[in-house]
């Protein structure tokens, strides 16, 4: 299992990312090695942004595992 964070601002212009407010986000998920010899492995991962805005991503391969 896994826990992930970060956060942005979005603006027009680089000059007007000072005046915007940040944007958070974060999640968790989890991994599991499904073919060790060949470092293959699959992922699920279900992340919140402000506003609730839900995703879901699911992934084959890790380039952690090699």
């Amino acid at each position: 299992a896994l826990a992930f964070g970060g956060g942005g601002r979005i603006a027009d212009t680089i000059g007007d990312l000072g005046d915007e407010p940040t944007n958070a986000a974060g999640g968790m998920g989890v991994r599991y090695m499904l073919v060790e010899e060949q470092k293959l492995a699959i992922g699920l991962d279900v992340a919140y942004a402000e506003g609730s805005n839900v995703s879901v991503y699911f992934q084959v391969g890790d380039w952690l595992a090699n």
